[in-house]
């Protein structure tokens, strides 16, 4: 088997219909509303004072905190 073969196997399989990407703007919007909540919150306005970076605060306070409903979502809907 060549290389260029091997290296083809190797990629994951495509999608096998194009509507799998369509829920992508749903959970697109949930991430996007959890993090501008976040933004408002008491502790990323700490952090702010007490001169913490944009990528601090994004990496340790906002990402977690908006993921999270992200995957409480994912699992409900793969249960039903």
């Amino acid at each position: 088997m060549k290389q260029s073969e091997r290296a083809f196997r190797s990629f994951p399989s495509a999608p096998s219909s194009p509507g799998s990407f369509a829920g992508i703007p749903y959970y697109v919007r949930i991430a996007r509303g959890s993090a501008l909540a976040m933004r408002e919150s008491e502790f990323v306005q700490a952090a702010r004072a007490a001169g913490a970076p944009t990528w601090w605060i994004l990496a340790r306070h906002v990402l977690p905190n908006a993921l999270s409903p992200l995957v409480w979502r994912r699992l409900w809907t793969s249960a039903l």
